[in-house]
């Protein structure tokens, strides 16, 4: 099977240009005395989520957000123990990390301390797929792509770049849903298309 996959990989296509890395949420948090702050989300995009977690990675808040106007939200550290907690706003297209210090009666938010980690896109147009990755870090993405029968028909790592993407032609690919299974750094993704009958 996989051999009759290779028609699919008929040349890469890098498509990732200033416009094709979309801007995700921004989040800002603003500390307040008496161990409180506020979070504040705008520019809202699709299938946005918070959460706080311990160092420990229990969650305290978790929160889906269904509306695409602006987001905020008082949150009061005052009866919990002295640490480290994060504050994680996941979209679409990104996942921040935001940590915060309680210390003795002081809360701290060092935004120079904030992890932003994107997410490897899919596109489709006609019978052509195309993955992106923007990582700064340039870690590797795993590229598998499964039939509807569940069957692998095609596997690659796509690695050494901060823009990683590639193009996959399914012109000459039998028709039905394929599944393309993506990961990197420990997180998983999927996307489906469906090729016309």
């Amino acid at each position: 099977m996989k051999t009759n996959f290779k028609s699919i990989i008929l040349g890469a296509a890098l498509i990732i240009t200033s416009s094709g890395i979309a801007t995700a949420t921004e989040a800002t948090i603003k500390v307040n005395e008496n161990e409180t702050f506020e979070l504040k989300l705008t520019d809202i995009s699709d299938a946005t989520q918070v959460s706080v977690k311990t160092n420990t990675g229990k969650i305290l808040f978790e929160d889906k957000i269904v509306s695409k106007n602006d987001y905020s939200k008082k949150f009061n550290f005052e009866l919990l123990e002295e640490g480290t907690y994060y504050v994680t706003v996941e979209d679409s297209r990104s996942i921040k990390t935001l940590p915060l210090e309680l210390g003795k009666n002081q809360l701290v938010y060092n935004e120079m301390k904030m992890i932003e980690k994107y997410k490897p896109s899919v596109m489709q147009k006609g019978s052509m797929l195309y993955v992106n990755y923007f990582t700064p870090e340039k870690s590797s993405l795993d590229v598998s792509i499964y039939n509807s029968k569940g069957e692998l028909v095609y596997s690659e790592i796509l690695a050494g770049k901060m823009t990683q993407g590639k193009g996959y032609d399914f012109s000459k690919s039998p028709k039905g849903e394929y599944t393309i299974a993506l990961a990197s750094d420990g997180k998983q993704y999927s996307h489906s298309i469906n090729l016309e009958q």
